[in-house]
């Protein structure tokens, strides 16, 4: 990737006022724009989480004390400043995935796995929803949380999505019925998998 190689009077500006620092960090955002889009979109396949994610880091670079204002140096440290923006926006993300996931779970162990009187079992259909909930599709899973653990009514999502409440519970009810299905088949592949360790020991 081809970063700007305009150079810049940076070294009276360096101990000179906030608004020199400013001007220079400015015009070295601007000089490397095209690049710093690209490493973006890059890290961020969303375009919309991809600007975001620059505007952020340009902020960042502009209050922060420590930026390396060499031309010459300046875009390497700025890419490597938005691939760390960009893990710690994938790390919390995947932490609220997580969260939302260990809050819907038993929300919804009655309706998709029923109650098991060995603890094993109960722990192992457990595990299995946990899994299949994380391979939903964002919309039925977001439809979930927003029933099952905001407390939103049927009437209330149909007026959000433009459908009636029948719809909405119609969804549910085609939501749960293939989670069912879909942790029958996950209970099934562990047992396959465990008789297979076993046989290999044995």
């Amino acid at each position: 990737m081809n970063c700007g190689r305009r150079q810049t009077n940076t070294e009276s500006a360096r101990g000179g006022s906030s608004e020199d620092r400013l001007a220079v960090r400015t015009r070295l955002l601007a000089d490397n724009r095209l690049a710093l889009e690209r490493t973006a979109r890059f890290w961020v396949s969303d375009p919309y989480d991809a600007d975001d994610l620059l505007q952020n880091v340009c902020l960042f670079i502009l209050r922060h004390d420590a930026v390396p204002e060499e031309a010459s140096v300046f875009c390497a440290w700025s890419r490597r400043t938005i691939r760390n923006f960009a893990l710690h926006h994938f790390r919390t993300r995947r932490r609220a995935k997580e969260i939302a996931l260990g809050t819907l779970t038993p929300r919804l162990e009655f309706d998709c796995i029923g109650f098991d009187s060995e603890p094993p079992q109960e722990v192992a259909r457990l595990r299995a929803l946990r899994q299949c909930l994380a391979m939903l599709d964002n919309e039925p899973r977001d439809l979930l949380m927003r029933c099952y653990v905001d407390g939103e009514t049927s009437l209330a999502a149909g007026r959000r999505l433009g459908k009636s409440a029948a719809a909405i519970r119609q969804s549910l009810l085609r939501i749960r019925s293939s989670l069912r299905r879909a942790v029958g088949r996950a209970l099934i592949r562990d047992d396959v998998a465990a008789t297979k360790q076993r046989n290999l020991y044995a």
